[in-house]
């Protein structure tokens, strides 16, 4: 059946200075490898950290539904930003109405007294006139 099992292999043992030799240049190598792995997964975790804050920002950046709100609101603070500047305009028209007025009042009033004091100066002339005129016709009529 099986009589060959225990036959010797062919080939000689490494002497002892090969063999450390071989060990050394393995542990170079898996050394070398593990700074590898280790710069690799550097890397990786850099990646993975910026990766979540990029989806940290998706999620705070506003969805379609979101942007058309935005964009409907903007829309109505544009149309009542111009209400509010044409009634501000309004309002300038109308105090600067108001203040033309007040002028038109003013001098209108100085206008007034000034008639008044004139219509006043004629009846006092007037009546002086008349006052005259009647003791003139009561000294004629005395003397007469």
């Amino acid at each position: 059946m099986n009589v060959h099992r225990w036959r010797k292999l062919e080939g000689t043992d490494c002497d002892a200075y090969e063999m450390i030799s071989k060990i050394q240049i393995l542990q170079k190598r898996l050394i070398a490898k593990t700074e590898e792995v280790v710069s690799k997964d550097l890397v990786i975790n850099t990646q993975e950290q910026t990766i979540n804050n990029l989806r940290e920002v998706m999620k705070r950046q506003p969805g379609l539904a979101e942007a058309e709100m935005i964009s409907h609101y903007q829309g109505l603070i544009k149309g009542k930003t111009r209400k509010l500047k044409a009634q501000a305009a309004e309002l300038n028209m109308y105090q600067a109405q108001s203040n033309e007025y007040k002028y038109e009042i003013e001098r209108l009033g100085g206008d007034l007294k000034e008639m008044k004091r004139e219509y006043y100066e004629i009846k006092r002339r007037e009546q002086l006139i008349k006052d005259q005129r009647a003791k003139e016709e009561a000294d004629r009529g005395g003397q007469n």
